[in-house]
């Protein structure tokens, strides 16, 4: 799901999803290792923020922020930044 400024009047673009995780564990995990692996997958939400600026004619500077809830053991929560210069034709 995604929100734009326009719609909230925030100075960001919001989004909201969720995304699939997937995580090794030995057989037999945690009392015994009985050789092998296994893959456990989950699910877990995640929750963006955007925002782009026009820059000169051709040019747009972004960031974004995107905060996942990771469902493994122990749980975590993740923060992730990206920041870009694009070029608009």
């Amino acid at each position: 799901m995604v929100v734009t400024r326009k719609a909230t009047g925030l100075p960001v673009d919001l989004a909201a999803g969720a995304v699939r995780y997937e995580e090794a564990y030995h057989i037999g995990y945690p009392n015994e290792d009985l050789g092998g692996r296994i893959l456990v997958h989950r699910w877990g939400p995640h929750l963006s923020a955007l925002r782009s600026l026009r820059v000169l004619r051709f040019g747009e500077l972004w960031a974004e922020t995107d905060l996942h809830y990771a469902p493994y053991r122990p749980r975590q929560l993740l923060l992730f930044l990206d920041v870009g210069i694009g070029l608009r034709l």
